[in-house]
């Protein structure tokens, strides 16, 4: 699989941009969340949504049902020196009570539950110490809690497992072991991007047809060692950091056109200039317009900006109709030189009977609604709370329209 450069034009910019030596509380690299915000404790379990749950539920076809996991037990394979040890108080725990002679069993459990058996790690479990603006170290966590934030002396306060969403989910195997031929993955082996698409490739599972919310079980064979302690606990082989940039954005390179360019935020390559726009549509093998519409963007994407256009890219509108000349993108999208294009947004909507975007079978058209989701609704919340609180103690608000900008 290629790999995709989106080049994205900002006129306007409205993300979370700093220099990562200059994180703070407040904003980092990674943090506050860009889609689900800063109070966030889910994760990734936010992708599991109620549509996502129906329609994982219609590949249910024979209930059958596969254990993945392995039992808790005393012989269980132990990181470190971690202890397992779950008895019986009493046999019965409890004697014969009222008229029913009801008797029943206690279970008294002592272990350290973290690398002991099959877990499922809570967005508490691993977090990065890192140097602040103001040279301080804290121990950030998801979503940029710190150590002081989470902690408690019975557990965790935030970012506790209570906060993760149920797991009704399509779930997606890559079998790394099968793909490479093998019972069972070397000790340290590094799965890299080729094996797992290799895997899915084999498995007649198209990249294209992954989504967000997906589970996704490698299997590395490994699971064959688990009466081996010594074995099993030593360097078990596992995804590399590029498998995972992958997953999260099959490791697009993006690269930002703005008006005002500054620091790029994690993920985006560069942010240049408008003076750099041709440069940027040379390169993109996708192009999205994320403008908004004024005087000065109406028309940017005109017959010379698409013929700079890499050939057989793609372009996306989902801003403003009327920054793309649609005369010039039919005329393109004709010649082959524009593969495809996807239109939210039109200079007229709805979009004319007439116009001869409707019957072009590279071109998809949807009514304005790109920016419908449940996140959008939430991300208006908190921007709405966290003004309103600015406008009680007289600071500055966020996102203030420029009427004389347009935007």
């Amino acid at each position: 699989m290629r790999l995709i450069r989106f080049g994205i034009v900002f006129v306007f910019t409205a993300v979370f941009v700093l220099q990562a030596a200059a994180q703070t509380r407040e904003q980092g690299p990674w943090w506050p969340h860009p889609i689900w915000g800063k109070d966030d404790q889910s994760g990734g379990s936010n992708w599991i949504t109620p549509d996502k749950v129906l329609k994982a539920l219609t590949l249910v076809k024979t209930g059958q049902i596969y254990e993945i996991g392995q039992v808790y037990s005393a012989d269980m394979p132990l990181f470190g020196q971690r202890t397992y040890s779950m008895v019986l108080p009493g046999s019965p725990t409890g004697e014969p009570m009222g008229s029913n002679n009801l008797i029943y069993y206690d279970e008294f459990l002592v272990a350290e539950i973290g690398q002991v058996g099959t877990q499922f790690d809570g967005p508490g479990h691993i977090g990065e110490r890192i140097t602040m603006a103001d040279g301080t170290e804290k121990d950030v966590f998801y979503n940029g809690f710190t150590n002081e934030e989470i902690k408690g002396p019975y557990g965790l306060v935030k970012l506790g497992i209570e906060h993760v969403k149920p797991f009704v989910t399509r779930g997606i195997l890559v079998d790394v072991a099968a793909y490479k031929g093998v019972e069972s993955l070397d000790h340290g082996y590094e799965v890299t991007v080729e094996d797992a698409e290799g895997a899915l490739e084999k498995q007649g599972i198209a990249l294209d047809s992954l989504e967000p919310g997906d589970a996704y079980f490698f299997r590395y064979g490994w699971a064959r060692h688990w009466t081996n302690h010594e074995k099993y606990n030593t360097d078990p082989p596992g995804i590399g950091m590029a498998v995972a940039r992958r997953a999260l954005g099959f490791e697009m390179k993006v690269y930002a056109v703005d008006k005002h360019p500054r620091t790029p935020q994690p993920g985006v390559e560069e942010i240049w200039g408008l003076d750099k726009l041709d440069d940027a549509l040379s390169i993109s093998d996708w192009f999205v317009v994320t403008a908004p519409f004024t005087s000065e963007t109406e028309g940017l994407i005109d017959a010379g900006r698409l013929a700079a256009l890499k050939k057989g890219a793609h372009i996306v509108a989902i801003s403003r109709g009327g920054i793309i000349d649609e005369d010039a993108l039919v005329d393109a999208l004709r010649s082959g030189h524009v593969a495809g294009a996807g239109l939210d947004v039109t200079a007229v909507e709805p979009l004319p009977d007439d116009s001869p975007l409707w019957d072009m079978e590279n071109v998809v058209i949807s009514p304005h609604a790109s920016a419908l989701t449940p996140e959008m609704w939430r991300g208006r919340q908190e921007i709405f709370k966290e003004n309103l609180r600015r406008f009680l103690a007289d600071e500055p608000f966020l996102y203030v329209c420029d009427k004389r900008a347009g935007f």
